[in-house]
């Protein structure tokens, strides 16, 4: 048979023609249908050996088109869709999510465990490919939810984690706190004291917020020794209780002194600064150097303080120049 995939769409076309038209005997038409959808996975397989992404998706979703349509299959359907999903990727990023869009909503019908696994596909892609934070905080949330209703938390918790990063990028501060301390709450966490990572940047969701009273009632609460013993004296509660004290009292070193806690705290900076607060932390990841340099930024007399009015929110780009 021919491997050129032109020919193998028009012997498709011609399939699911001869299928549409006519009547059929003892099951004619469904082989017929069948067929045209070999016929389309063909042509799209041929397609992607030849790197045209684009005419492969069309081609899967053809395919998928009869599988849902004709033979009544939405499973096979959504798993076609998938093809043209992984097919699209990059070329057509725009169709690579209507696609999967799609057979999410067959899964949710028949499979919702893989449908929350495919939800997660699609905030990737749209956090990674599209770069529209919206769209992928909200299928991370929702994948999250399906995840605690298939009794796995686990999963659950890692998207719920990406909700409340991509929520604090997107000043969405309530939501982002909310997340972290969904994750926190989970009794069965990975490792001994998994809250505390989470507490930390929640509470530094506060802080970017400029929420000090808030910031002080959840370093009260979470430095209950009974309930969160690992967060009670470890570096990073002791971090954010310097940094509370510092942005809380106004100086005229207020800046500077912020400036000194977080030098110490990745090890750098001078002895003197190191002796003053005496706290060290692993390196910070790029969502907690966002996260850092947007507080200082709202600090008065800080180098990198907005002008009034400007926008508060803060990019990769642009952390370098504060705290690299």
């Amino acid at each position: 048979m021919s491997h050129d995939p032109r020919v193998l769409l028009q012997k498709a076309d011609k399939a699911l023609s001869g299928a549409s038209s006519g009547w059929s005997l003892f099951g004619g038409r469904q082989e017929k249908y069948e067929n045209a959808i070999d016929l389309y996975k063909e042509a799209g397989n041929a397609f992607r050996a030849q790197d045209m992404d684009k005419e492969a998706g069309m081609a899967y979703e053809k395919a998928a088109s009869i599988e849902e349509t004709k033979v009544e299959e939405p499973l096979d359907a959504a798993n076609t869709l998938q093809d043209a999903f992984k097919a699209y990727g990059k070329t057509s990023p725009e169709d690579a999510a209507r696609v999967l869009q799609k057979a999410i909503g067959f899964y949710l019908l028949k499979n919702p465990r893989r449908a929350a696994t495919q939800l997660q596909s699609l905030a990737k892609h749209y956090e990674e490919l599209m770069g529209d934070e919206q769209q992928a905080m909200d299928a991370y949330q929702r994948a999250a939810k399906l995840f605690e209703k298939d009794n796995a938390q686990a999963l659950a918790n890692k998207n719920w984690q990406k909700v409340g990063e991509l929520g604090a990028l997107s000043a969405d501060y309530p939501s982002a706190i909310d997340a972290f301390i969904r994750v926190a709450s989970d009794p069965n966490g990975p490792y001994p004291g998994h809250y505390t990572q989470m507490f930390f940047n929640a509470i530094l969701c506060m802080f970017a917020e400029m929420d000090l009273p808030g910031v002080r009632n959840a370093l009260e609460k979470y430095q209950d020794p009974g309930r969160y013993p690992h967060f009670a004296g470890s570096n990073e509660c002791r971090f954010l209780s310097h940094m509370y004290d510092i942005l809380s009292t106004p100086t005229e070193d207020q800046a500077k002194l912020f400036h000194g806690l977080v030098d110490g705290a990745q090890g750098r900076g001078s002895k003197e600064t190191r002796s003053q607060f005496p706290v060290m932390l692993a390196p910070f990841n790029d969502w907690r150097q966002i996260m850092i340099t947007r507080v200082y930024r709202k600090i008065p007399d800080s180098p990198a303080a907005p002008a009034p009015g400007a926008s508060a929110t803060t990019t990769a780009e642009d952390v370098e120049e504060d705290f690299s």
